[in-house]
Protein backbone atom coordinates (compact mmCIF):
# COMPACT_ATOMS: atom_id res chain seq x y z
CA UNK A 1 0.00 0.00 0.00
CA UNK A 2 1.18 3.62 -0.67
CA UNK A 3 2.37 5.96 2.20
CA UNK A 4 0.10 8.33 3.60
CA UNK A 5 1.33 11.77 3.25
CA UNK A 6 1.56 14.50 5.79
CA UNK A 7 -0.35 17.17 3.92
CA UNK A 8 -3.77 16.78 1.69
CA UNK A 9 -5.00 19.37 -0.76
CA UNK A 10 -8.97 19.93 1.01
CA UNK A 11 -11.86 21.84 -0.26
CA UNK A 12 -12.33 24.32 3.03
CA UNK A 13 -16.32 25.80 3.86
CA UNK A 14 -15.77 29.83 3.89
CA UNK A 15 -15.91 31.80 6.79
CA UNK A 16 -18.05 35.13 6.57
CA UNK A 17 -19.24 34.25 3.16
CA UNK A 18 -16.83 33.98 1.20
CA UNK A 19 -15.87 31.55 -1.39
CA UNK A 20 -15.05 28.16 -0.90
CA UNK A 21 -10.74 27.83 -0.92
CA UNK A 22 -8.37 24.61 -1.75
CA UNK A 23 -5.67 24.60 0.84
CA UNK A 24 -3.23 22.16 2.29
CA UNK A 25 -4.00 21.00 5.41
CA UNK A 26 -2.76 18.11 7.70
CA UNK A 27 -3.51 14.35 7.08
CA UNK A 28 -5.76 13.55 10.16
CA UNK A 29 -4.65 10.66 12.48
CA UNK A 30 -7.15 7.74 13.05
CA UNK A 31 -8.29 7.83 16.78
CA UNK A 32 -9.49 4.09 18.25
CA UNK A 33 -12.66 2.81 15.90
CA UNK A 34 -11.43 5.00 13.12
CA UNK A 35 -10.11 4.99 10.06
CA UNK A 36 -8.86 7.25 7.21
CA UNK A 37 -10.15 6.59 3.57
CA UNK A 38 -8.70 7.90 0.70
CA UNK A 39 -11.44 9.50 -1.06
CA UNK A 40 -12.11 8.93 -4.50
CA UNK A 41 -14.78 10.04 -5.13
CA UNK A 42 -17.57 12.43 -3.64
CA UNK A 43 -20.83 13.52 -4.16
CA UNK A 44 -22.02 17.77 -4.24
CA UNK A 45 -25.61 17.32 -1.78
CA UNK A 46 -27.49 19.81 -1.57
CA UNK A 47 -26.76 19.64 2.39
CA UNK A 48 -23.13 20.50 1.46
CA UNK A 49 -24.55 23.56 -0.78
CA UNK A 50 -26.45 25.31 2.44
CA UNK A 51 -23.83 24.41 4.87
CA UNK A 52 -21.61 26.05 2.77
CA UNK A 53 -23.41 29.29 2.28
CA UNK A 54 -23.81 29.26 6.09
CA UNK A 55 -27.52 29.00 6.26
CA UNK A 56 -26.60 25.37 7.92
CA UNK A 57 -24.25 24.25 10.30
CA UNK A 58 -23.04 21.27 9.72
CA UNK A 59 -19.48 21.94 8.74
CA UNK A 60 -17.56 24.65 11.11
CA UNK A 61 -16.31 27.34 8.67
CA UNK A 62 -12.73 26.79 7.92
CA UNK A 63 -13.09 23.08 7.64
CA UNK A 64 -13.42 20.95 4.95
CA UNK A 65 -16.82 20.33 3.38
CA UNK A 66 -18.53 17.32 2.57
CA UNK A 67 -20.32 14.85 4.53
CA UNK A 68 -19.76 11.33 2.49
CA UNK A 69 -18.04 9.77 -0.15
CA UNK A 70 -16.01 6.82 -1.31
CA UNK A 71 -12.42 4.91 -1.11
CA UNK A 72 -9.87 2.71 0.12
CA UNK A 73 -9.56 2.40 3.61
CA UNK A 74 -6.06 3.00 4.14
CA UNK A 75 -5.19 3.47 7.97
CA UNK A 76 -6.62 1.89 11.02
CA UNK A 77 -6.78 3.94 14.48
CA UNK A 78 -7.40 1.22 16.56
CA UNK A 79 -10.09 -1.79 16.86
CA UNK A 80 -11.10 -4.43 14.91
CA UNK A 81 -13.78 -3.43 13.01
CA UNK A 82 -11.25 -0.93 11.55
CA UNK A 83 -8.47 -3.62 10.83
CA UNK A 84 -11.12 -5.61 9.10
CA UNK A 85 -11.71 -2.67 6.87
CA UNK A 86 -7.82 -2.21 5.69
CA UNK A 87 -7.61 -1.78 1.87
CA UNK A 88 -11.08 -2.29 1.39
CA UNK A 89 -13.38 -0.18 -0.98
CA UNK A 90 -16.27 1.57 1.36
CA UNK A 91 -18.78 4.41 1.23
CA UNK A 92 -18.08 6.99 4.36
CA UNK A 93 -19.46 9.38 5.94
CA UNK A 94 -16.96 12.16 7.73
CA UNK A 95 -16.45 12.56 11.69
CA UNK A 96 -16.68 16.29 12.84
CA UNK A 97 -15.04 18.30 10.68
CA UNK A 98 -12.80 16.21 8.90
CA UNK A 99 -15.06 16.35 5.31
CA UNK A 100 -14.91 14.52 2.39
CA UNK A 101 -13.58 16.89 0.37
CA UNK A 102 -10.37 16.27 0.43
CA UNK A 103 -7.77 13.57 0.03
CA UNK A 104 -7.81 11.88 3.07
CA UNK A 105 -10.96 12.00 5.22
CA UNK A 106 -11.14 10.28 8.67
CA UNK A 107 -14.24 7.92 9.07
CA UNK A 108 -15.97 6.18 12.14
CA UNK A 109 -15.22 2.07 11.57
CA UNK A 110 -18.77 1.08 12.37
CA UNK A 111 -20.31 3.38 10.23
CA UNK A 112 -18.40 2.44 6.67
CA UNK A 113 -20.55 0.89 4.45
CA UNK A 114 -18.51 -2.01 2.10
CA UNK A 115 -18.79 -1.36 -1.77
CA UNK A 116 -18.99 -4.77 -3.59
CA UNK A 117 -16.35 -4.53 -6.75
CA UNK A 118 -19.79 -4.17 -9.08
CA UNK A 119 -20.13 -0.73 -7.61
CA UNK A 120 -18.16 2.13 -8.54
CA UNK A 121 -16.81 4.97 -6.77
CA UNK A 122 -19.12 7.79 -8.16
CA UNK A 123 -21.74 5.15 -7.23
CA UNK A 124 -20.97 4.10 -4.01
CA UNK A 125 -19.90 7.95 -2.75
CA UNK A 126 -24.21 8.41 -2.70
CA UNK A 127 -25.03 5.07 -1.13
CA UNK A 128 -25.27 6.63 2.53
CA UNK A 129 -26.82 10.55 2.42
CA UNK A 130 -29.53 9.84 -0.13
CA UNK A 131 -30.99 6.31 0.81
CA UNK A 132 -31.25 7.74 4.64
CA UNK A 133 -33.16 10.71 3.06
CA UNK A 134 -35.70 9.11 1.09
CA UNK A 135 -36.21 6.48 4.02
CA UNK A 136 -37.07 9.37 6.37
CA UNK A 137 -39.12 10.81 3.60
CA UNK A 138 -41.05 7.96 2.80
CA UNK A 139 -41.53 7.21 6.86
CA UNK A 140 -42.92 11.00 7.23
CA UNK A 141 -45.25 9.74 4.30
CA UNK A 142 -46.54 6.52 6.04
CA UNK A 143 -46.94 8.66 9.60
CA UNK A 144 -49.38 10.79 8.16
CA UNK A 145 -50.75 8.78 6.57
CA UNK A 146 -50.20 10.70 3.01
CA UNK A 147 -51.40 9.43 -0.18
CA UNK A 148 -49.02 11.26 -2.43
CA UNK A 149 -46.10 13.60 -2.22
CA UNK A 150 -44.82 16.11 -5.39
CA UNK A 151 -40.88 15.94 -5.52
CA UNK A 152 -39.57 18.77 -7.80
CA UNK A 153 -36.28 16.92 -8.56
CA UNK A 154 -37.20 13.61 -10.07
CA UNK A 155 -33.99 13.00 -11.83
CA UNK A 156 -32.05 13.66 -9.07
CA UNK A 157 -30.20 11.20 -6.79
CA UNK A 158 -32.80 11.45 -4.33
CA UNK A 159 -35.71 11.18 -7.07
CA UNK A 160 -34.29 8.24 -8.44
CA UNK A 161 -34.49 6.47 -5.12
CA UNK A 162 -38.09 7.54 -4.38
CA UNK A 163 -39.88 6.21 -7.62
Amino acid sequence: MKSIPKVMKALITPQNGGPVTVEEIPVSVPQKGQVLVKIEATPINPADLISIKGELHIKAPGTPAGMEGAGIVVANGGGFTGWRKLGKTVACLSVGNSGTWVEYCLAEAQTLVPLDKSIDFFTGASSIINPLTALAILDTLQQGRHQAMIHTSGNSALGKMLI
